[in-house]
């Protein structure tokens, strides 16, 4: 048992309702780890982006992330982390002989020579003062980019905070490997961090809490209704200023909220308590293309989704927006495009 009690029932911030809620339809269960760090609320959103270090998209293999990880955690003793690494390991594909393989990963025949590299700087970083030796680094980069070595690394120093956190608390193993096999969904677009940070975001501006997005812009929500059912669907999107109009841009494709707001033509977006209902306008290639390169030469980091970048060509960023809609959007009582408002593009963060 925790030495801390984790809280639960009207004890429970928002927030946390929210992800016990997601847990639940993820992993079968809540998270005890969750509803400790819940003691300071603000600690939730932090346990978030954390998440995105240790299970977000990367160029390393997640496989490789995995096992460097799963070592951490042998290596610091976290029942609860060991058991969790194993369930989530059997998920994604990796070998059971080789998550039960990593404190012998420098003689077991079952790694390849890069996955040696990969575990030998995670031994090293999870000993006392995390130094890794530098014949450790130069074996690491003969197999990964410098890119993939900061994803190794960062997952890594991850891992050893929930270890070392669970095991000062005490927080055991919740069995989580006795658990069958869970389903997949069905494979979406949005990466599985941007569709949690969805939920979670919605919860807060649903609250009234006033959110900035990428860039330190401000986060509204946009409500369309569903082209089949007919009911409200809402997610988060961020308004970015540009000059003269607004559009929101599809980073994940035709996604279900593109799809929505094409049959519907009209939504409305809310932030604190200020509503609008705006028109959605489906741009031509040509200029959805010229909105598009205004976005990315902005140096927003969700820019990365579309594909292309600053150097890319006219065609090249008309191309993107085939599968990348962008909409203009104006107030739904405006008469006319010719009326000009405060200029913003509207980013949507999520599906």
């Amino acid at each position: 048992m925790a030495r801390i009690r984790p809280l639960e029932g009207r004890e429970a911030p928002v927030l946390l309702h929210v992800l016990n809620w997601l847990t639940r339809r993820m992993y079968g269960q809540e998270m005890t780890q969750t509803r400790l760090l819940a003691r300071n609320p603000r600690f939730l959103l932090g346990s978030l982006g954390l998440s995105s270090f240790s299970s977000g998209p990367s160029e390393l293999d997640p496989r490789t992330r995995m096992l460097a990880m799963h070592l951490a955690a042998e290596i610091n003793g976290c029942a609860w982390c060991l058991d969790f690494g194993a369930y989530s390991g059997a998920r994604a594909g990796v070998p059971s002989e080789k998550l039960a393989a990593v404190g012998e990963y420098a003689t077991s025949p079952v790694f390849t020579p890069a996955e040696r590299a990969a575990l030998a700087h995670a031994d090293a970083m999870t000993q006392v003062g995390g130094h890794v030796p530098d014949d450790v680094f130069a074996a690491l980069r003969l197999h990964y980019s410098e890119r993939e070595i900061v994803e190794l690394t960062v997952a890594v120093a991850a891992e050893n905070f929930y270890n070392r956190a669970n095991a000062a608390l005490e927080v055991e193993s919740q069995g989580f490997c006795a658990l069958p096999p869970r389903p997949k969904a069905n494979t979406s677009p949005v990466p599985r961090f941007v569709r949690v940070a969805n939920v979670a975001t919605t919860a807060l501006l649903r609250a009234g809490i006033r959110l900035v997005g990428f860039g330190r812009l401000p986060t509204y929500l946009l409500t369309v209704r569903g082209r089949k059912s007919g009911q409200l669907r809402t997610t988060p999107i961020t308004v970015v200023p540009q000059g003269g109009e607004r559009y929101v841009l599809a980073p994940y494709g035709a996604v279900d909220w593109v799809r929505n707001l094409r049959a519907a033509g009209e939504a409305t977006l809310t932030r604190g308590r200020c509503v609008e209902r705006v028109r959605a306008t489906d741009l031509p290639a040509a200029e959805a293309g010229r909105v598009l390169r205004a976005f990315i030469e902005s140096g927003n980091p969700i820019g990365r989704a579309f594909g292309v970048s600053a150097a890319s060509s006219r065609e090249e960023f008309e191309r993107a927006t085939t599968t990348h809609p962008v909409f203009l959007l104006r107030p739904a009582e405006s008469p006319g495009r010719e009326a000009r408002t405060d200029a913003a593009v509207v980013a949507a963060s999520g599906a």
